[in-house]
């Protein structure tokens, strides 16, 4: 096992270092044997882990085969088409009726491009951008992981992607839209990366964050086995109410805020409930297996968790000036 060092920080939000502790916990989802303590900041309320492992560390563990495996790459990756795909009826009757009861968030903006720009920030291998592509848009991306930039720029021949860490990056393009999705959480200083995200926008641009809900039904019942504690990867536990400052810090108006709760979400959390920690590092046991065929029945909770306001994950948008 590597040696992964760790370090003290500061509330990412308001920079008091003044905290007291909400729970200790282990890495369940890998079984690492690391242990980390989630903090709530006395003068904003803001929740994070503390101590938490280096840059260095962090990298050294992402790159690892333990955390987040990258698939394996085909050599030959088609071009996408912006010819509009032909969705099959029984798929889009679904896909109408569940965005009836959720929405499609994830999907935003959806209108044609026009020619507008739009920026993915962690967009690994591009598939999220296809959507936005084949409706006109033209597509950028930027990713620390090289071999999924490759794949991306085998995807989208006319796209934009970079490989880096963003605040190394020299960007002079300027974009429509920004997503970013379910990054933030996992940034030692989510508010600088937010900044420069902010500068590359055009005026009266938005961005769309998206991040785990730390105020999730999930949490509030179950608490420390909620998938929302990722240890020690999600460093970062927003609720609508840091999320919000957060994003008036940088500048930003017109902000909204919700919560959403994509399919199966609630299973994550069953998982790190009922099984061993290191259960997605292993083949599926018989109860994984079991978990995973009846997830359809957390679908009616899971819509009412978030039509409550409590859904696991956290869907912000604001606006540059103009």
């Amino acid at each position: 096992m590597m040696f992964i060092e760790f370090m003290s920080r500061p509330c990412p939000l308001c920079r008091c270092k003044d905290s007291q502790l909400v729970l200790t916990d282990t890495n369940r989802c890998e079984g690492l044997p690391i242990s980390s303590n989630v903090v709530e900041c006395i003068m904003c309320g803001m929740h994070y882990v503390n101590p938490v492992p280096t840059e260095a560390s962090l990298s050294q563990l992402y790159r690892s085969s333990f955390v987040d495996p990258v698939a394996i790459i085909p050599i030959n990756v088609r071009p996408v088409s912006k010819n509009h795909p032909t969705i099959k009826p029984l798929r889009k009757i679904a896909h109408f009726i569940n965005g009836h009861l959720r929405g499609h968030p994830h999907d935003w903006p959806d209108e044609e491009g026009q020619g507008r720009s739009i920026l993915d920030f962690g967009c690994h291998d591009g598939a999220k951008l296809a959507l936005w592509y084949k409706r006109g848009w033209r597509v950028a991306g930027i990713d620390l992981n090289q071999q999924a930039i490759e794949v991306a720029r085998q995807r989208f021949i006319d796209g934009q992607f970079r490989c880096g860490d963003l605040l190394n990056l020299d960007i002079n393009d300027r974009f429509d839209f920004i997503r970013s999705d379910n990054v933030l959480e996992h940034l030692l200083d989510p508010m600088a990366y937010l900044q420069v995200l902010v500068k590359l926008l055009n005026p009266g641009g938005q961005i769309r964050i998206f991040v785990p809900n730390g105020a999730a039904l999930s949490v509030r019942l179950l608490g420390r086995y909620s998938a929302v504690f990722w240890m020690p990867f999600h460093l970062n536990l927003f609720t609508t109410h840091t999320l919000k400052i957060l994003l008036n810090k940088v500048g930003l108006k017109n902000i909204t805020c919700s919560t959403y709760a994509p399919v199966g979400s609630w299973t994550w959390t069953q998982r790190q409930l009922f099984l061993q920690p290191g259960f997605n590092r292993h083949i599926p046991s018989h109860l994984d297996r079991l978990l995973r065929l009846i997830s359809i029945l957390n679908y009616p909770g899971e819509i009412m968790a978030q039509w409550a306001g409590y859904g696991e994950e956290l869907v912000v948008t604001g606006q540059k000036s103009n």
